[in-house]
């Protein structure tokens, strides 16, 4: 029973996270960033502006069925955050990163 719950939950905010505006993807992520990675107030702000532009790029491509050009963006959001993060901040993020990946595998899957 607990299982299907976090099912559901999981695949709820993953959801929510679709439904969101570019705006509010890019406050959510750079606030999680903030509170775990221990972000600059500069950082902050260069990493709120890189996610905005990729999550707003990322809804053009979604809605275009374009799931190449969506991992070519994912690259470039990526190079961009490397340039901004210092490497232990940005091996977290990616370890993150991977940790979601996993948990949306699982979910499509059953797994939860």
């Amino acid at each position: 029973m607990a299982a299907v719950i976090m099912f559901a939950s999981a695949n709820s905010f993953a959801q929510q996270m679709q439904q969101r505006t570019p705006a509010e993807r890019a406050q959510r992520q750079t606030e999680w960033m903030q509170k775990n990675l221990a972000l600059t107030e500069d950082q902050s702000k260069q990493v709120y502006n890189i996610i905005y532009k990729y999550a707003s790029e990322n809804n053009n491509a979604r809605a275009g069925g374009y799931k190449g050009e969506r991992k070519e963006l994912q690259a470039d959001k990526d190079a961009e955050l490397r340039g901004v993060l210092t490497g232990n901040q940005f091996e977290q993020y990616q370890a993150h990163v991977a940790q979601m990946k996993e948990k949306r595998r699982e979910m499509k899957q059953g797994g939860y």
